[in-house]
């Protein structure tokens, strides 16, 4: 509803009631019978309201304002009236809408004579109460509609007022205005969307909630709720070229703050902009225009850590100043590697990261190794985290990841040692590997993807990740189908692990560096892959699954406590270093028809070791070898098994050293 158009003029309301005769004894209101009599109620608006020529000079833009504020009357506003004695009534306009005069439906309301009456706009249901003469106020919430619109003022717009005895059948309401107006012309720098217009102060002057008194013969306005901040939110306002206007309007409770600092901050979609406000006194009734002591410009961001100012000054300053706007911030797409430790100083908090809206993805490594980082935010509209982009930030013990992210990629939060849980949003619908590798402080994971006990993080029947890194057992759920890589990797209290029948696939590094005593591998499992057991120095006993072909390399390289090992009949190839560093193997029985073969290491630990010094069963206290019995000629002729010539023996079906004329297993 459409009715303030910034101007004040008088308002005539011709309110039609039936009359009918009562003495002082009856109540003030009844239903009519006869209406062969009618009395006048004429309402009389707050006086027009004449704003002084303006000129306002902002940003080199001249601006001059004129005019006034006006009240008007729409169909369906509603009026309501208290007599001094009796119960709060009631009226809708039901014609003259547009105009400063209307006339209301009294619904058969009479007046009593001699009796006072109080009046008060806007009616709302939620302020009706029979006898209650106490009408809360609230001025929060105010939201404009387009550029220079001020039909939400309707809401906020409060009047009041008290009337003498009906005198000739004609009574009148001189309606005043408890609240002030406020104007404000605001030329936006950049083009943008606006998204609210925030006056605040330091002490908390501003009414908020208010109650309005109207049981005497002169309202009264009694501040409730004080606040340091009145908002101004906007819908559908966007500039289009830079410095171009636009009007705010918004009710306020009377305000003095001419003593005071009051700052205006602007919230657009290309960051906040400020500007201090001239002191003055906004006085009841009035129209007050916002005057600004300087320009509206891009806010500065203040950095808890200065290291992290430093970056973002060097990185993204764009006007040479020292400093890094909110605007600044806005503008950048990519951090690059401008946060990734290189050797100098390391960063603490980056809270206002939040800042960076421009930004999508958090790039490969971004924090990588900033391990004194404790806080940081991340902002709304980031779809992916890159590869190792918290890598060993171990001292980050919480990071809330935004709805907008749908990919975490491989190892994302490596090395985390203080995370303590992690909320993983419903809108991520894809993990990488080994991203939580090293969290050992994780005490649960939430969300979609989490298991019933928030221990375990399961997607797409891949068990990813395990929280609560001071369990020493775990059995893995029935349904399971894979074990992603690492996923218990680095756990230093896990003894135990039961992997169910469900299971095929076991990534790589999956049990590396635990402190597993012994495992059981399930039938369907065809591959153990690269460091499976890597380093699982308590690891004494191995059950392999005849459905095995491949053993990876450094699968159980530095298993110290492994004594023994058979090798089952289908396995074809066995990687380089695959027990190396065994040292209490006492045998190795290998069950193939054929010579298994063994591959050289292809990664990096491998470098700078001489070829012929990191086999298979190298530095395994030199371990007999047993093979299939016909074979063994053709094992101790293969180049792959040349370093273990001496140690390779036959045997039987039973397991027996024999001869080459005896008989072998199957």
């Amino acid at each position: 509803m459409t009715r303030v158009y910034f101007k004040v003029v008088a308002i005539a309301l011709a309110i039609t009631f039936a009359f009918i005769s009562c003495d002082k004894s009856e109540v003030n209101n009844k239903i009519i019978e006869d209406t062969s009599e009618v009395q006048i109620v004429e309402v009389i608006g707050p006086q027009e309201v004449v704003f002084a020529p303006l000129s306002v000079s902002t940003k080199g833009t001249e601006i001059t304002t004129s005019g006034s504020l006006r009240f008007t009357w729409a169909i369906g506003d509603t009026l309501g009236i208290f007599p001094m004695e009796g119960n709060q009534v009631e009226f809708p306009i039901s014609s003259s809408d547009g105009g400063s005069s209307a006339v209301f439906d009294g619904g058969g309301w009479a007046l009593k004579n001699n009796a006072s009456y109080s009046a008060y706009y806007p009616f709302s249901v939620w302020n009706y109460h029979k006898n209650n003469k106490r009408i809360q106020l609230d001025y929060s919430g105010q939201v404009q509609e387009g550029n220079g619109t001020f039909g939400h003022l309707s809401d906020y717009d409060f009047l009041a007022s008290s009337m003498t005895a009906p005198v000739n059948s004609r009574v009148t309401f001189q309606m005043n205005r408890v609240g002030s107006i406020l104007y404000i012309d605001i030329i936006v720098p950049t083009p943008s969307t606006l998204d609210s217009l925030v006056i605040s102060c330091a002490d908390p002057i501003f009414t908020e909630i208010a109650e309005l008194d109207i049981s005497g013969t002169d309202p009264a306005v009694n501040p409730i709720r004080m606040t340091d901040k009145l908002t101004l939110c906007f819908s559908n306002v966007t500039t289009t070229v830079a410095n171009e206007t636009v009007r705010a309007y918004m009710a306020v409770c009377p305000v003095d703050f001419s003593d005071k600092t009051v700052t205006a901050t602007l919230h657009t979609t290309k960051g906040p902009y400020k500007a201090t406000v001239e002191s003055r006194e906004v006085k009841q009734g009035k129209a007050a225009f916002l005057r600004f002591t300087e320009e509206f410009t891009p806010s500065v961001i203040s950095f808890a850590d200065p290291v992290v100012k430093q970056l973002c000054v060097e990185n993204w300053d764009s006007d040479g100043d020292g400093e890094l706007s909110f605007y600044e911030a806005a503008m950048v797409t990519d951090l690059g590697k401008a946060f990734a430790w290189k050797g100098k100083d390391k960063i603490t908090s980056f809270n206002e990261l939040q800042y960076f809206t421009g930004l999508t993805r958090l790039g490969n490594q971004c924090f990588y190794y900033e391990d004194l980082l404790n806080s940081i935010i991340i902002p709304e509209g980031i779809t992916s985290i890159g590869r190792g982009c918290f890598d060993y930030c171990m001292s980050l013990s919480s990071i809330s990841i935004p709805e907008s992210v749908t990919l975490i990629e491989d190892g994302a939060f490596w090395g985390c040692s203080s995370l303590t849980s992690i909320i993983i949003p419903d809108s991520v619908v894809e993990i990488g590997e080994r991203c939580f590798v090293g969290c050992n402080s994780l005490s649960s994971f939430s969300g979609k993807y989490s298991s019933p006990d928030g221990r375990l993080l399961i997607k797409d029947n891949k068990l990813l990740a395990i929280a609560s890194y001071g369990l020493a057992s775990i059995d893995i759920p029935e349904g399971v189908t894979s074990l992603g890589q690492s996923c218990f990797s680095n756990n230093n209290n896990l003894t135990s692990v039961t992997i169910p029948g469900s299971v095929s696939e076991i990534g790589e590094g999956c049990f590396s560096s635990s402190k597993l005593t012994e495992i059981i591998i399930p039938e369907g499992v065809t591959a153990l892959p690269n460091s499976c057991f890597n380093c699982c120095y308590d690891l004494s006993s191995v059950t392999l699954p005849q459905s095995l072909t491949v053993i990876g390399e450094q699968c159980f390289t530095r298993c110290g406590m492994l004594e023994s090992i058979v090798i089952p009949s289908n396995v074809s190839e066995i990687g380089y270093g695959a027990f190396f560093l065994c040292d209490n193997l006492t045998s190795v029985t290998l069950l193939s028809g054929s010579v298994i073969s063994f591959f050289k290491n292809s990664n990096q630990y491998a470098i700078g070791i001489p070829e012929g010094e990191y086999g298979v069963f190298l530095d395994t206290n030199d371990c007999p070898i047993y093979v299939h019995n016909d074979l063994l000629a053709a094992y101790q002729g293969s180049s792959y098994w040349a370093p273990y010539v001496t140690r390779i023996q036959g045997i039987d079906i039973n397991g027996d050293v024999v001869g080459p004329d005896d008989e072998i297993p199957d």
